[in-house]
């Protein structure tokens, strides 16, 4: 796992936590969205043969779906990437309503949730046994 990305991962959830105690839930919700994404970029800098956008440095967001859907079965089981897909949609789509969604109600739910669901995916990233 690359390390860089891995501190990025943990520095955005930590905040994403820390919005979530002082009631900012659309910050903590856009928080805890790039604290997985930068988890999974960080597992994905391991997979020999996956290249990223923008000089390499970073995949797009769009194209992080079809990269886990392509991970090699052999390495990642296909629980394993159901709910790695199933994690980073939903907390996607939180981002996008909590950033960009100005008349929607965002509130300490879903915050949690997604707090709950990043934490969950988090772990499961560091943890070799669950792939």
């Amino acid at each position: 796992m690359n390390q860089k990305w891995a501190e990025m991962s943990l520095n955005s959830f930590r905040a994403a936590q820390m919005l979530h105690s002082n009631a900012f839930y659309r910050s903590a919700i856009s928080r805890a969205y790039y604290a997985i994404y930068a988890a999974i970029v960080a597992e994905l800098t391991t997979v020999k043969g996956i290249h990223f956008a923008y000089q390499g440095s970073n995949p797009t967001h769009d194209s992080l779906p079809k990269m886990i859907g392509n991970l090699d079965s052999r390495r990642y089981s296909w629980t394993w990437k159901k709910r790695t897909l199933s994690t980073f949609n939903a907390l996607r789509q939180a981002r996008i309503m909590a950033d960009y969604g100005a008349f929607k109600h965002i509130d300490v739910e879903l915050s949690r949730r997604c707090l709950l669901l990043g934490n969950e995916l988090i772990k499961t990233l560091v943890s070799e046994e669950e792939k």
